[in-house]
């Protein structure tokens, strides 16, 4: 899906499509004539007027569309727009009717339900983000990850996509499909996440994020919640074809009957043509390659509510030249994934109830250096929530939910965490680990006038660490008229240390669950999806129970740390224009060893900056429609450098160095910025459309780097040089 998810990362969110007007030939016709408007009454070029599941006019310009139709029929009229809610309607044909239609704009909102927001969901502050936002985001790469990275309170320090919320590491954030757990969301993983997203936006119809002081339902997450939202039943049968640089990839979807349905997708990656336009500063062997292909189902069952399945298998293999320190060479990696999870929605008498339950199988081979290792993991998870009927102010929830992990990692890593050329020597690395983790919790939520109240408390076992906790937490929103508002959040939040520190060579018999603790505050003001709309926030966090490597035990829970910081989000919305702004304040401080740097440093006393602390960035991103087929959009973002802890000095060991580090992070690289341009241009193909599309990423070529390499005695150092300065992207995609 990769390939495909790259076309409509450009083409399809934007603001026309054009298609070939196919009228319907009845006998005896009524000519109808209708408009399209957004809701602040301006026209909507572009359009699609679809009757009965055929496609039968484009607004235009002027958002005025005709079509002729057999006198005294009723059909379903559906008219889309990428970028706004579909509007659908039964129209009935007689002389002088008109079909005036208002469309409002989808955009990133509080998490809602299809009829209402319930009262925890009125309370809670959660972003919902819909996949042609995704596709609509410039240098997003049409991955989820990236694009909510442009979100405020989500650092980005490097060109990963990793999410590092509110000062937290990218382990934090716990990643769910339909509520069943991915515990590897990301593909090429790094130590900073991975290069994009498992799951493609073109296999999920939503997702809500949460960047902290979210509520009881969740446990086993520090900093952050992304639920993912598996796809609907189809209405129409629906087949995608996409070419590009980098692969090709073929989609399809249909009904079956009154109430089931499928969809699958295959893709197939190829970056030979990629790297011939746009060259590489870095040898490849062999190039990124790979595939992936998934399957799901929706069905209807009546009265016994809703079900959902999906399956996604993936395989992936590089070989990239890298630098680390004085090191120089190729990393080759290669992974398989598979998921498949399926969730129910009901009744239980009177109680509303979701059941979902989810399994992750993952094995990947890792060789650089010295350091080749393989690591198989498999999560297995399941959740159960009811809600009570909403008979009085009060709304209640219970549900429970846990997971079972099954994780063996062994091979030979670097005496000295980062040291490739092992001239500290290597070690054994055996971690064979099996935990479980289950809890339990109950809320309620309470109207008084313009407070709304959720409080609750969720109780958790950890298997491994042979711990249970107990963590409170609560939501306050206080509304100040219509459109402004006041939200306070506050809870405790625990998590499972990864099975990486329980190496039995090095590692840590058993460590207690990691404890973060959340104060966040907050003020919004607008409506999102029109005008202009304002979001800030201020919180704080602090971190206890953290693991800090011992020279005896391995590890200790000794660690600890804090973070602080503002948020803010400001957009404004119209026909002709969006602009959207972000921007973020942050000072975090750690004592604890991330995996990875087991031995790297000689610790110091008290904290120092984890290496994600990115004090300040800003982004601005605006979308412009140059004619109801043709779009442009623009992102520019800046941000304070990395922190960076330098090498002074080289310690020789017989031929060789060893690098002798300055103080943690002392240090900060050079400020990050950067400018995206992509456009779109859709023309009509017979009974579909053909989206034909183009992206250039770091348009300024302006050279960001997140590193530097040394000469072998360490004497002299210089940039490691980004993968891809400028890159330019295009394509043609074929729908109907």
């Amino acid at each position: 899906m990769t390939t495909l998810a790259l076309v409509l990362f450009l083409a399809q969110p934007f603001a026309a499509f054009a298609a070939e007007q196919r009228p319907i030939q009845p006998d005896v016709s009524t000519h109808v004539v209708g408009t399209v408007r957004d809701t602040t009454g301006l026209p909507l070029p572009g359009a699609m007027i679809e009757i009965d599941d055929s496609l039968v006019a484009v607004s235009d310009a002027e958002g005025r569309f005709e079509i002729d139709l057999a006198s005294g029929a009723r059909y379903r009229a559906v008219v889309t727009l990428p970028g706004f809610d579909p509007h659908e309607s039964v129209l009935e044909v007689s002389r002088g009717v008109r079909l005036n239609v208002v469309l409002a704009v989808s955009r990133m909102q509080d998490q809602v339900t299809v009829t209402a927001p319930s009262p925890e969901e009125a309370v809670t502050r959660l972003f919902l983000l819909e996949p042609v936002q995704v596709y609509r985001t410039p240098g997003a790469r049409a991955d989820v990850f990236r694009a909510l990275q442009t979100l405020p309170g989500v650092a980005a320090p490097d060109d990963a996509a990793g999410l590092f919320v509110r000062g937290g590491d990218v382990s934090e954030v716990l990643v769910s499909l339909d509520d069943a757990v991915i515990a590897h969301p990301y593909r090429y993983e790094t130590p900073t996440g991975g290069y994009r997203g498992a799951v493609d936006p073109l296999l999920i119809s939503g997702l809500s994020f949460s960047t902290g002081g979210f509520s009881a339902r969740y446990g086993n997450a520090l900093s952050g919640i992304l639920d993912l939202r598996g796809l609907e039943r189809p209405e129409a049968p629906q087949t995608t074809a996409t070419f590009g640089l980098a692969g090709a990839s073929a989609s399809i979807a249909a009904p079956a009957g009154d109430r089931f349905g499928v969809h699958g997708a295959f893709n197939r990656t190829f970056t030979g043509v990629l790297f011939a336009v746009n060259g590489s500063p870095r040898p490849f062997d062999p190039p990124p390659e790979g595939w992936d292909g998934s399957a799901g189902f929706a069905w209807n069952l009546g009265r016994g509510g809703r079900l959902k399945g999906f399956s996604l298998m993936q395989r992936d293999r590089v070989g990239v030249g890298i630098e680390q320190d004085a090191f120089t060479g190729l990393l080759q990696s290669s992974t398989a994934h598979g998921f498949v999870g399926t969730r129910w929605d009901g009744a239980l008498g009177d109680w509303a109830a979701a059941a979902s339950f989810g399994h992750d199988d993952y094995k990947r081979g890792t060789r650089v250096g010295i350091l080749d290792r393989t690591t198989t993991d498999r999560v297995t998870s399941w959740r159960m929530d009811l809600s009570a009927p909403t008979t009085s102010v009060v709304e209640w929830r219970v549900g429970a939910n846990g997971s079972l992990a099954e994780t063996a990692i062994a091979g030979r890593v670097p005496v000295r965490g980062g040291d490739l050329a092992g001239v500290s020597g290597d070690v054994r690395f055996d971690a064979v680990v099996d935990d479980w983790y289950g809890g339990a919790y109950l809320e309620a939520t309470a109207h008084t006038g313009a407070v709304s109240t959720t409080i609750g408390a969720r109780a958790d076992r950890f298997g491994l660490a042979r711990a249970t906790t107990v963590d409170p937490r609560l939501n306050v929103r206080i509304g100040l008229g219509r459109t402004h508002a006041l939200r306070f959040a506050t809870g405790v939040y625990h998590q499972a240390p990864s099975p990486s520190y329980y190496d039995r060579e090095r590692g840590a018999s058993r460590l207690p669950p990691m404890r973060a603790l959340h104060y966040v505050a907050g003020y919004e003001a607008g409506r999102e999806t029109e005008g202009i709309y304002v979001r800030a926030e201020g919180f704080v966090k602090t971190y206890a129970d953290l693991p800090l490597e011992e020279e005896v035990r391995g590890y200790t829970a000794d660690g600890y740390g804090s973070a602080r910081g503002v948020d803010l989000f400001v957009q404004w919305l119209s026909s002709r224009l969006e602009v959207r702004g972000t921007a973020s304040w942050l000072r975090a401080k750690r004592r604890w060893t991330p995996v990875d740097q087991r031995e790297r440093y000689d610790l110091p006393d008290g904290t120092w900056t984890p290496d994600f602390e990115i004090p300040w960035w800003v982004q601005i991103i605006t979308t412009v429609p140059l004619s109801n087929s043709m779009n442009v959009s623009a992102s520019w973002r800046s941000a304070a450098g990395r922190p960076h802890t330098p090498i002074v000095d080289g310690r020789a060991i017989g031929d060789r160095f060893l690098p002798v580090f300055g103080p943690v992070n002392s240090e900060r690289l050079p400020r990050y910025e950067r400018l995206d341009v992509s456009s779109s241009w859709l023309v009509p193909a017979g009974d579909g459309v053909a989206i034909l599309f183009a992206t250039v990423d770091n348009v300024l070529g302006r050279a960001n780097f997140f590193d530097y390499v040394y000469t072998p005695d360490y004497a002299s150092r210089q940039p490691v040089v980004n993968a891809a300065p400028r890159s330019v992207y295009v394509g043609v995609s074929l729908r109907r």
